[in-house]
Formats: structure tokens, sequence, C-alpha cells
């Protein structure tokens, strides 16, 4: 689903720089550009994360919802 190099920098960001809001919005920037679709797990876990991070409710996360595959 990501580009290994993107990939890293995301995880690089949130694993080794405890940069999570920068982590997070590059992965789901990424994902809403290149319309991916989700899982209804893996919009469960990025939602999870936002939360603990206290942007659960961002605009981000409204626009991730449109690429849940609810079939």
């Amino acid at each position: 689903m990501l580009p290994p190099a993107l990939y890293q920098e995301i995880y690089d960001y949130i694993n080794k720089h405890n940069e999570w809001g920068p982590g997070i919005e590059i992965l789901t920037d990424y994902l809403c550009e290149e319309e991916q679709i989700l899982t209804p797990g893996q919009f469960r876990n990025i939602e999870e994360a936002m939360e603990s991070m206290g942007v659960g409710k961002s605009e981000r996360i409204k626009e991730l919802q449109n690429y849940v595959d609810n079939t």
C-alpha cells in the first residue's frame, strides 16, 4: 500500500523521532491523495492513533473516512 521509502519516513517520524503529528499527517495526506482504499480495521487503527494524539476529530480523519471499504 505504501511505497517503501514513504513507509520508512513515516515509521521514522513516529518511532525514532517521536513525532507522531508529522508522521500521521504524511500518512493521511498520502492515503487521501492517492485515494487508497482502507479496510475498516486499518481505518480504526489510524483513527485510534489520532484520537490518542488528541486529533481524532480533525478534517484529515473525516477525509480518510471516504476511502474505507465498507462492502
